[in-house]
């Protein structure tokens, strides 16, 4: 699920003080592809993803970073439906815990003392779950999705972009990059390595 629809995107860019004008239809497209584009921008500032995508994700030797019975995961985990051993067998959800403990999301997987991991040239180890920071955007991600695409959409319309100028000339100063206010709603949800 995108973290903003196309709907939203026209309720919140209704012209200001009261107006009503719609965007044309003919814009949905463009408007479609700059929320791609936006929460693309937003994942890769964050350093995460804010869609839950259930899928299997695969390490072996040369991706898996271990130590001891923890292994760290390179994408943040929400559930774990099976997890299979380079040995080929299945690690019931009673033989693991998921770190860090009673908060999701997760970032490490620890085996209990009854199982060890298998990993050599030919293995992988296989986790099938949820994986994302959560099921659905938290509202501030939202948010900056709305703006960043309203952002985006003016650019279209400027003649010149990275223009700082004096304002008391009657020249526009259009920031460069990503807006001020859009970073400051990522600000907490931004993954520190």
């Amino acid at each position: 699920m995108a973290y903003a629809t196309k709907d939203e995107f026209r309720a919140y860019k209704l012209q200001p003080n009261g107006g009503t004008t719609p965007i044309p239809t003919t814009d949905d497209l463009l408007i479609t592809r700059l929320l791609g584009v936006a929460q693309a921008e937003i994942d890769l500032y964050c350093h995460r993803s804010f869609e839950a995508v259930t899928t299997t994700r695969f390490y072996d030797e040369a991706n898996a970073r271990m130590v001891g019975q923890r292994l760290y995961l390179d994408t943040e985990l929400l559930t774990v439906t099976s997890l299979m051993n380079g040995d080929g067998r299945e690690i019931p959800l009673t033989g693991f815990r998921l770190e860090p403990r009673n908060e999701p999301p997760y970032t490490m997987i620890t085996l209990k003392s009854s199982w060890v991991w298998f990993l050599n040239l030919d293995a992988e180890i296989a986790i099938t779950g949820t994986w994302g920071y959560s099921a659905t955007a938290p509202a501030p991600i939202q948010q900056a999705t709305l703006e960043l695409t309203a952002y985006l959409y003016d650019l279209r319309k400027q003649q010149n972009y990275d223009v700082t100028a004096m304002p008391e000339l009657g020249q526009v100063v259009i920031p460069g990059g990503m807006p001020k206010h859009v970073k400051n709603l990522m600000a907490e949800y931004r993954r520190k390595w």
